[in-house]
């Protein structure tokens, strides 16, 4: 064989060789998996806005007053010409509650064991509740000394004769008192002769809604006060 033919076999062999590898490599990328797309992410900026969340709706305080009959004259003790400053919690007793009936004012727990609502022997009646307080039984309320469904009894407040803005005629007034302090007067309140001024926080029997006539009582009104004395120098007589 001359060296020309051996140089062709050689060409010819070298494109082979060049057309086997050309091939695989093509072969071999068409095997390979595809590759996974990134996952997109997201950021929040200043100009990112979402919806303000839904309001909140407040419960309406109900102003209804509980009791099975209609309302009837009702009694109220709470009045500043007694030395009440301030009602500082309240609950509702009606007639058909089971008893003894727990009662929470701010910390303070008693318990109502009992209500006695009882015409006197010769006119007026009582109303006293006696509740359970640090282990010991007291009773609250008061006593209405004539017959309250006379003409001259205001009907907004069996307890008062319309005479005068704090004219009270309810007596026996009987309270828990829970504590108590004193304060020294102000400027103004030591101009005046005031020496001191006594507080005290009481359970007590604010307000009865009570028909005399028939005996029947719609509820009673349990609250925490608070009560205020302005002290003067004692005078000898």
């Amino acid at each position: 064989m001359n060296q020309k033919g051996l140089a062709n076999m050689m060409l010819v062999a070298v494109v082979v060789i060049f057309a086997a590898l050309a091939g695989y490599f093509a072969l071999l990328e068409k095997s390979e998996p595809a590759q996974q797309q990134p996952t997109p992410t997201f950021s929040l900026t200043s100009t990112t806005t979402f919806p303000p969340p839904p309001a909140k709706i407040q419960p309406q305080p109900s102003t209804s007053i509980p009791g099975e009959d209609q309302p009837q004259i009702k009694y109220q003790i709470f009045q500043p010409g007694l030395g009440n400053k301030e009602i500082l919690n309240s609950t509702y007793l009606v007639k058909n509650d089971i008893l003894p009936k727990e009662i929470r004012f701010n910390g303070i727990r008693f318990f109502i064991k009992k209500v006695e609502i009882e015409k006197l022997p010769e006119r007026g009646f009582g109303a006293y509740v006696t509740v359970s307080y640090n282990n010991q039984e007291h009773k609250i309320g008061f006593w209405h000394p004539d017959d309250p469904t006379k003409s001259y009894f205001l009907k907004t407040n069996g307890c008062s004769k319309g005479k005068k803005t704090y004219d009270n005629v309810c007596g026996g007034l009987l309270a828990v008192a829970v504590k108590e302090w004193n304060r020294g007067p102000t400027a103004a309140e030591k101009a005046k002769g005031i020496v001191n001024v006594y507080y005290q926080t009481r359970i007590f029997l604010q307000e009865l809604d009570y028909d005399f006539r028939s005996g029947r009582w719609n509820y009673a009104k349990i609250s925490l006060g608070l009560h205020e004395e302005k002290q003067h120098p004692q005078t000898i007589n």
